[in-house]
């Protein structure tokens, strides 16, 4: 009895060691979404213990929250290197459910350093773990996540399929992620363009976290609706509800949504022209990050965004000690857009500074960069293509049959395009005829109109203009979403066909709005507004001839949008132009450029 009491008597240290690992464990995993920092320190920790008194089980587990935590902060390479590890070497049983997280965690890195057919294989493993676990929390949090690294890539619509699957189980099993759900899709709808869907799902979520009374969630909210207003311009409702979200997640004392928060009302302030504001909120963002303890990444954005307002305030100085600071870090973290934007960036602000040896290596470090991204993109393209042909060779009769129905297919298409093109020439062919022959027309009428009376004529040649710029900017848009039809259908046929496809392009370029459109529209316009350039040329004699276009748009009081298509550029192009126009006219901050035209 004595020698059975003196074994317990050495034996139950180790048993509080261990239990102490699987605590630190437990507490790891638990905090892993709401405080990353603890959540790692707490693996570590569990880690050191685990080698000392050689718990192989414990060890494991430590390991795979470390891999969940890398994989979280974006740090790639540890995340893969530490999962090859615990996948190979060490032979543990994970705790219920965490091998799910672990093959997530590893399908998140392998997305990043852009091996997407190893991550989709990784994410699909963790929806079979834990589909065949029968839990339906955890493969809804797998397709909200596969479904999030899609979609963050651009693929919208595979992205939206998988938040619909998380949908369907979240309401079959009334689980708390509804919501986020709820968030996810509203995000996916935005960016497909479909803002009222968007707007009803980003409101079903507002609405259930304002029941449920959690600071951090309502955040989340306001947040998602924010992001809707902002990305249709509604910048004074995005404003508005940003400044929600920084609320709510200032009474959580939650730092990493403060900084996401601050980054997007800094974003909304730019594109309101108010560049002090958004530099503010750019550097409450860096504050905030910095006690999150949370991603470089995020950081060096905003060091970028700040980097880009110093350079449109012409403060070259700042600017540069941005941006060297933004190469800095893009260096050690590997982040290689944000290299090569961060060069392009410096090298235009050396220019501007006259620094034309440093601007002009700066450049040649772009280039090289965005040929070494080129590259490495063909490269994965190569791997994902080689992936699938070894798959399509297991069945080549069916895979051949399958690619001569899809070749119909396109060649189909490819005709219906065409017919559809020349239909389109055909009838801009008619309406410029058709224009022409009113023109005439009206040049017959104008002894009648001198008869009716001024107002009856001015009347006629005011609604003669709207109709020739509603007709410019629907050629622009329909050639747009035209040329990016044949764009996506040429990438379809492998270089099949490519000089008709070519030609078609070139077809589009040559209708869009041409010098000959802008000299039809100055005609018209002049009926309506006489001797308006004259005026404003002769009261803003520093104004450019893009900047009396830009006068008669506003003159006319289009939309952002509606200006930016009869011109084919950017919205944001004409923002700045805008602004640019504000200085050389010498107006204030407040002046309202449209109300100042408006009075020529």
């Amino acid at each position: 009895m004595q020698h059975i009491l003196c074994f317990f008597l050495l034996f139950q240290p180790l048993q509080e060691k261990m239990a102490k690992v699987d605590s630190l464990n437990h507490y790891s995993f638990s905090k892993r979404y709401t405080d990353v920092p603890r959540s790692f320190r707490a693996a570590e920790e569990a880690e050191k213990l685990s080698i000392g008194i050689n718990y192989s089980e414990g060890l494991g587990s430590a390991l795979a929250n470390q891999v969940i935590l890398h994989a979280k902060r974006n740090e790639d390479t540890l995340a893969l290197k530490k999962f090859a590890a615990i996948d190979s070497d060490i032979p543990v049983k994970h705790p219920k459910g965490i091998h799910g997280y672990l093959l997530m965690a590893a399908g998140k890195s392998n997305f990043n350093i852009g091996l997407e057919s190893k991550a989709k294989e990784y994410y699909q493993e963790a929806v079979t773990y834990f589909r065949e676990m029968n839990d339906p929390g955890r493969l809804v949090d797998a397709l909200n996540d596969l479904g999030s690294q899609l979609a963050r890539r651009g693929h919208f619509t595979d992205g939206l399929s998988y938040f619909r699957q998380a949908y369907t189980l979240a309401i079959q099993h009334d689980l708390d992620q509804l919501p986020s759900i709820y968030r996810y899709m509203a995000n996916v709808y935005n960016k497909l363009g479909d803002q009222d869907q968007a707007m009803i799902f980003s409101r079903k979520n507002l609405q259930h976290e304002l029941t449920q009374k959690d600071p951090l969630k309502i955040g989340d909210g306001y947040h998602s609706l924010a992001g809707i207003y902002a990305y249709t311009g509604r910048n004074d409702s995005a404003k508005f509800y940003y400044y929600k979200s920084l609320e709510h997640y200032q009474a959580a004392n939650n730092d990493l949504g403060k900084t996401y928060a601050h980054a997007n009302l800094a974003a909304v302030f730019n594109a309101l022209m108010l560049p002090d504001s958004a530099i503010a909120h750019l550097n409450a963002g860096k504050e905030s990050l910095k006690r999150s303890g949370a991603f470089k990444r995020l950081g060096t954005y905003l060091n970028f965004e700040l980097a880009k307002i110093y350079q449109s305030q012409e403060n070259y100085g700042q600017a540069e000690a941005m941006l060297r600071e933004v190469i800095k870090t893009a260096q050690v973290i590997r982040e290689m857009e944000m290299l090569r934007d961060a060069y392009l960036l410096l090298s235009e602000v050396l220019e501007s500074n006259h620094a034309y040896d440093s601007a002009l290596y700066y450049f040649r470090l772009q280039k090289l960069h965005s040929d070494s991204l080129i590259n490495a993109s063909t490269e994965r393209r190569y791997a994902n293509l080689r992936v699938r042909l070894e798959t399509i060779e297991k069945d080549n009769e069916i895979v051949a049959l399958n690619q001569q129905l899809q070749m119909s297919q396109l060649r189909i298409i490819f005709i219906v395009i065409v017919l559809f093109l020349l239909f389109f020439l055909l009838f801009i062919g008619w309406k410029y005829y058709d224009t022409r022959n009113r023109r005439n027309k009206l040049a017959l009428e104008n002894s009648e109109l001198l008869r009716r009376g001024i107002s009856q004529k001015l009347e006629l040649r005011e609604r003669e203009l709207a109709d020739f710029t509603l007709n410019m900017i629907q050629k622009n848009r329909f050639l747009e979403e035209l040329e990016e039809v044949i764009k996506n259908c040429k990438k379809k046929l492998n270089g099949e066909a490519p000089g008709a496809f070519s030609q078609l392009l070139k077809a589009i370029t040559i209708n869009r709005s041409t010098e000959k459109d802008w000299n039809d529209f100055k005609k018209y316009f002049g009926n309506v507004h006489k001797e308006f350039f004259d005026k404003i040329k002769e009261t803003y004699p520093s104004l450019t001839p893009g900047d009396l276009r830009h006068c008669a748009l506003l003159k006319m009081n289009l939309s952002l949008k509606e200006s930016a298509e009869i011109l084919g550029v950017d919205p944001n192009s004409i923002k700045m132009a805008r602004y640019r126009m504000k200085r050389k006219m010498g107006l204030a901050e407040e002046d309202n450029l449209g109300e100042v035209v408006a009075r020529v």
